[in-house]
């Protein structure tokens, strides 16, 4: 697969968040439906990958990647791809944030995702930088279906009753 194969599915997984669940969610939520969207799509990914930070040769922390891709290249190099999500406005702060990642990390790529503002900026490893604008939607455009659940206190299990829209 090739890093632009990668970045064409992260567009697309984005523009279908965007139409199905619109923008005024957690990071959280959005970290979560990104994962799923990548497994449809049959891409690896890991949530909340951890990387160490070490000061003097001591371990201190760690930092956590919201999604980290794993692809195989053409040549069948296993290869990193940083996915940052924010649900917020845009600081400056965002973008040290994932710099500092792929240097840990050497990512082959990677991308800044922003669902408040409506785009992703993606930088590759030979210094590519694109930044992308999706029209941003309404709220009050997208459709939401909300599953109606019956929660019984003595029943611990869930149980899915269908769509409150049918």
């Amino acid at each position: 697969m090739r890093l632009e194969e990668v970045d064409k599915i992260v567009a697309d997984v984005y523009k279908d968040i965007l139409q199905k669940i619109g923008t005024i969610h957690s990071e959280t939520v959005f970290q979560n439906a990104f994962a799923f969207g990548l497994c449809e799509r049959g891409i690896q990914n890991i949530k909340e990958y951890p990387v160490p930070v070490f000061f003097n040769n001591e371990y201190v922390g760690e930092k956590r990647i919201d999604i980290l891709i794993i692809y195989y290249d053409d040549n069948n190099n296993k290869q990193k791809y940083i996915l940052e999500l924010k649900a917020k406005k845009h600081y400056k702060e965002h973008d040290r944030q994932i710099k500092g990642y792929d240097f840990a990390l050497e990512s082959a790529g990677q991308a800044l995702i922003n669902f408040y503002e409506g785009w992703v900026e993606y930088q590759h490893q030979n210094n590519l930088k694109m930044h992308v604008t999706f029209e941003k939607q309404e709220q009050n455009d997208v459709e939401i279906k909300i599953p109606y659940r019956n929660y019984v206190k003595n029943d611990r299990a869930a149980k899915f009753l269908g769509d409150i829209n049918e």
